[in-house]
C-alpha cells in the first residue's frame, strides 16, 4: 500500500471515530486495519457489529482468532470464545494475549457456574459472592465496552439473588448497571420493576413495566406483566389517597373512642411548638376531622380507589427469544413461567420458589442478529 493511501486511511479512521461513526471506521483497509472496526465497536457497545467485523479472513492468524474470541467472551458466548481462543493457541501456542484470555474465560465460566448452582439450591449469599467474584476478571475497561454482555449477565443474576433476599435497593442498583450495558434487557427491566414495587416506588415501577413490555418474547410474559402492573397501578392509586387510619395509627372499623385517643397522642407528639413536623400535624388534624364525624367517616370509607388497568403499547417488533444479558428466553406454558434465575424473581405478593439454572451460555443465540436495536438510556 502506497504511503499516501495509508495516510488517507488513517485520516478516514480518525475522522469516523471522532464523529462516532462506528460503521465506517476501518473502511477498505487490510485485515489488521479492519480490527479497528472491532475495537471501536466494542468501545461503543455495538456487539452485533463487533461480531460481524471480528470474523477472521486469514484462517492462520492467531491475532485474528484471539480478537474474535474476545468479542465472543464479552458477548457472553463463552463456549464459542473457548473454541476460538483454542484455535489461536493451535496456531501460536505461546500467544500471550490468547493465553491470558483463555484464563479469563475459564475463571468467569467457573464462577458463574458456581453462582448458578448456589442460586438454584437457595444459597443466595454464596451466589452473590460467586457472581461478584466473576465480575472481577471481566472488568469495566472502556476499550472492552465496560464489560459487555457478560458483565450485564452477572449483574442481572446478582440482582435476582438480591431480590430474593429482599435487598431491593441493591437489586435496583445492579439492574441499573445492567441496563447501562443492555438498555433493552427485558429481565433486568422486570426485576427492577418488581424491586421498585417492593420499595413502594410505584410510579418508577410502572415506567419499568411499560418498558419491559416492549421487549417481551411470549404471550405468557405479556400476561404476567399485565397482572403485576395492574396490581401496582392499584397500589399507586391507594398511595395517592390519604390513608387517615394509617396517619392516626388506628385500624379500619375501630371505635370512635380509639380515634379520639389516637388523635390526642399523635397531636401531642407532633405539635410544632414541641418540635414536631407542621405538615404532619396538619394531616393529623385533617384525619381526625374526617374520622371523628360518623357521616364524614362513612363517606371516606365508601370512597375506594377506582381500579385501573395496565394499557401498554404492544411491542413494535415481536421477539422470538431473549439474547439479552447472555440468556435465552425461558420456554413457558400457559401463564406460569418456567423457572430460571433470570426469570423467576417471585412476582409481587408471592413466595419465592427455587429456580432452575440461571443464564446458560448459548453461543448461537448471541451470534444471531438481534431483533431489537440498542437504544441509549
Amino acid at each position: 500500500m502506497a504511503p499516501q493511501d495509508l495516510k488517507a486511511l488513517i485520516r478516514a479512521y480518525h475522522k469516523a471515530r471522532g464523529e462516532r461513526n462506528w460503521e465506517t471506521c476501518g473502511g477498505d483497509a487490510p485485515e489488521e486495519w479492519r480490527w479497528w472496526t472491532v475495537e471501536v465497536a466494542m468501545l461503543a457497545g455495538k456487539w452485533a457489529l463487533a461480531r460481524r467485523a471480528s470474523h477472521p479472513e486469514n484462517q492462520y492468524s492467531a491475532d485474528a482468532f484471539t480478537l474474535q474470541a474476545l468479542v465472543s467472551f464479552l458477548s457472553c458466548a463463552l463456549v464459542k470464545a473457548t473454541g476460538e481462543v483454542q484455535r489461536a493457541l493451535e496456531l501460536s501456542p505461546s500467544h500471550k494475549d490468547a493465553l491470558q484470555l483463555l484464563q479469563r474465560i475459564k475463571r468467569v465460566q467457573e464462577l458463574r457456574s458456581l453462582g448458578n448452582e448456589a442460586y438454584n439450591t437457595g444459597r443466595l449469599l454464596e451466589a452473590i459472592q460467586k457472581f461478584t467474584e466473576g465480575l472481577g476478571p471481566i472488568g469495566e475497561s472502556e476499550s472492552e465496552g465496560m464489560g459487555g454482555i457478560i458483565r450485564a449477565n452477572l449483574l442481572l443474576n446478582r440482582a435476582l439473588s438480591l431480590y430474593r433476599l429482599k435487598r431491593y435497593e441493591e437489586a435496583v442498583k445492579d439492574c441499573n448497571a445492567c441496563l447501562l450495558l443492555e438498555p433493552d434487557a427485558f429481565k433486568a427491566l422486570r426485576t427492577r420493576a418488581r424491586s421498585r414495587r417492593a420499595l413502594r416506588l410505584y410510579e418508577a415501577s410502572m415506567e419499568d413495566y411499560e418498558a419491559a413490555y416492549q421487549y417481551t418474547s411470549t404471550q405468557a410474559e405479556r400476561d404476567l406483566l399485565r397482572e403485576e402492573a395492574n396490581a401496582v397501578l392499584n397500589l399507586l392509586a391507594e398511595s395517592i389517597r390519604k390513608d387517615y387510619y394509617k396517619i392516626l395509627g388506628v385500624s379500619e372499623g375501630c371505635p370512635e373512642a380509639d380515634i379520639r385517643k389516637a388523635y390526642r397522642a399523635q397531636a401531642l407528639a407532633h405539635h410544632p411548638d414541641k418540635g414536631g413536623d407542621e405538615e404532619l400535624f396538619k394531616l393529623i388534624g385533617e384525619a381526625y376531622a374526617v374520622l371523628s364525624e360518623p357521616p364524614a367517616r362513612s363517606r371516606y370509607d365508601a370512597e375506594k380507589p377506582i381500579p385501573r388497568k395496565f394499557s401498554p403499547k404492544e411491542p413494535a417488533i415481536p421477539r422470538e427469544g431473549d439474547a439479552h444479558a447472555g440468556g435465552q428466553a425461558p420456554k413457558e406454558s400457559g401463564k406460569k413461567e418456567k423457572a430460571t434465575a433470570s426469570s423467576t424473581a417471585p412476582k409481587p405478593g408471592s413466595a419465592a420458589k427455587t429456580p432452575a439454572s440461571p443464564h446458560k451460555d448459548d453461543s448461537k443465540d448471541v451470534s444471531q442478529k438481534r431483533s431489537v436495536s440498542h437504544k441509549a438510556l
